[in-house]
Parts: structure tokens; sequence; C-alpha cells
């Protein structure tokens, strides 16, 4: 074979393996952009993802799918979804979406918080949570009970929140897998502004707290019900009008005490008086003669009428207890 023959061949070999890696890597390349052939690359579930969770290489994926299948808003590239975790729960095969995430590096309950909004708790009892109907999401009224100022009246309800969205049931955010009738929540987190927290605690010192559930998009208002601003209002104005039980009459413990301590004195003085009142301030005398015997009753001298009156109450005066003047000058001190 001819030598320039051969070199024809190695130079004919040599831009065929060019052109070959070259169109490998672009079709490599292609693929990898996910921008072949009208496909693209989209974040899906691998896994079953409750509220809260981080997402990994564990429970997602990237998958090729054609372009228009693809909704808008969906995670495409690795750092739209780093360090970031779900808002509801996701099944394996969906799509993740951009609006689903939380904030970056915010997991669990505190992610689903909305800026400027609280979560409080409320204790309730099967029958307030309508036998587990009562999920998070739902609408919900909260009223209190209580004793009325007016002893006639006895028992009052009052409106505290109206529409109102549960937040969590007990510990859990999603109870979609749980049975209704299994559910034994003991207590509800509402999703409410700093103001209405505050009118709900207030309202729990005050009565018993009820949940009523609301139906879906109904977002009417009781315009006729006892409000409970008016109630804490005239409370308020209540306990301002009422003196401290310590300003008026003192501690009642040591006013009830002291007072014992003062009947039991005046009962032993009384006592002394009518002992005294009781004394003779008189002088028997027999006089016995021929016809028979004669009494006769002389009157003493004031003197001796008081030394015989004071001898005589000093013989029958109990000892007078040392405790009860003790008790009496502790309670009496500042």
């Amino acid at each position: 074979m001819k030598v320039k023959s051969v070199l024809l061949m190695a130079v004919a070999l040599g831009c065929g393996l060019v052109a070959m890696l070259g169109v490998q890597q672009a079709l490599s390349s292609n693929q990898s952009n996910g921008s072949d052939d009208g496909f693209g690359m989209v974040l899906v579930a691998t896994a079953e993802i409750p509220p809260g969770t981080p997402l990994t290489d564990d429970n997602v994926k990237f998958e090729r799918w054609p372009k228009e299948t693809i909704p808008p808003g969906a995670v495409t590239k690795p750092e739209e979804y780093e360090q970031r975790a779900l808002r509801v729960r996701t099944f394996p095969g969906e799509i993740i979406m951009k609006a689903k995430l939380g904030a970056k590096g915010e997991f669990g309950a505190a992610a689903d918080i909305p800026k400027g909004m609280r979560v409080i708790s409320v204790p309730v009892d099967p029958t307030m949570t309508n036998s587990g109907l009562i999920w998070p999401g739902c609408r919900v009224d909260v009223f209190v009970t209580y004793k009325s100022m007016d002893r006639r009246i006895g028992t009052e309800i009052a409106t505290v929140l109206e529409d109102v969205e549960v937040f969590a049931i007990d510990n859990n955010r999603d109870v979609a897998e749980q049975d209704p009738s299994e559910i034994k929540a003991k207590t509800i987190s509402l999703l409410v502004t700093p103001e209405e927290a505050m009118r709900l605690k207030r309202a729990e010192e005050m009565g018993h707290l009820h949940v009523a559930m609301r139906g879906s998009g109904d977002d009417t208002r009781i315009h006729t019900a006892l409000r409970f601003d008016d109630v804490n209002a005239a409370f308020q104005h209540m306990d301002a009008a009422t003196p401290p039980p310590d300003s008026a009459s003192g501690n009642a413990v040591g006013s009830g005490l002291l007072s014992f301590l003062n009947r039991q004195a005046g009962n032993a003085a009384d006592s002394d008086q009518e002992e005294e009142e009781e004394t003779t301030s008189t002088w028997k005398i027999h006089i016995y003669s021929a016809s028979g015997e004669r009494v006769e009753e002389v009157e003493l001298p004031e003197a001796e009428q008081h030394a015989a009156a004071s001898a005589a109450v000093s013989a029958e005066r109990p000892v007078k207890n040392p405790l009860l003047g003790y008790l009496k000058r502790v309670l009496k001190a500042p």
C-alpha cells in the first residue's frame, strides 16, 4: 500500500474519532441540562414526606419529564430545595413545587407560622373537638362560659374569637392517615394574632373555654352575641371598685383568730361580772328564842362588803390563760 493512502486513512480515522467524541459530549451535555428532545429535569418525591421534613436524596430525586408536563413553579434545580422542608404532606411520584416549600433553614411547625401571627394552645375534650372531626386547617369559633356578676343569672356565655384557623391537634400538624374515632385530642393549637392570644388567655382565666366548628367558606360574624371584650371591661371595673381584703379588715385569718380571742376574753369578763353581781352583800343572823328561831339579814358596811366580795371572787375565779394574752399581743402587733 502506498504511503499516501495510509496517511489519508489515518487522517480519516482521526477526523471520525474527533467527530464521534464531539457528538457524544454534546449528547451528554444535553442530557445533563434536560434539554434534549423537549425534555427537562424536575424534582419528584420518592417517598411519603410529612410536613416539616427536610428534603434530601433519601426522599426526593430529579427525573426527566417532557417540558409540556412540567408545571410552572416546579423545582428544577438543586439549589432551589437545599435546606428546605415541605409545608404539606407529599406522596411518592408527586412533583415538588416551590410554593409548598418553607423558608430556608426552617423546619418543623415554626416554618408554617405566618409572619406576625402566633400559635396558642387551648385545652379540649372529645366533645369539644366533635369526636375527631376538627383537623388542622379547620376554622372554629371560641366561646367562654363564666359566672355572672348577677347571681340571679348564674352562668353566662360570651364570644371570644371567631373564624380562627386550627394549627395543630395535640402535637400533630397532619392527621390525614388517622382514623377520626381514634383521635383523643387534649389540646388544639390556634393560629391567632398577638392581641387575640392575650384575649384568649384572659378568657381562660375567667371561665371555661369551648370550641365550635365552622363550615367550609363560612366567614359570617355573630353580631347579637355577648362580646368578651365587654365582659372583660365589666369585670375589670368591678375589680377596681372592690377594695382589697387586707385594706378593709386586715388579714382574714388573723382577724378571725383575734376576734375569737376577744370573744373568749369578753366571756371571761362577763363571767367575772356576773360572779361579782351574785356575791352576797348581806349578813344572815340566826336568832334563837323561846318562841323559836328567827333569821334576819343585816347589810354589811361598805368597806367590809367590798372585802368580802373580792375574797369570794378571788376564790372562785379561774386562773387567766397566759397563751390567750400572748396570741392577742402577737396578732395586734404591726
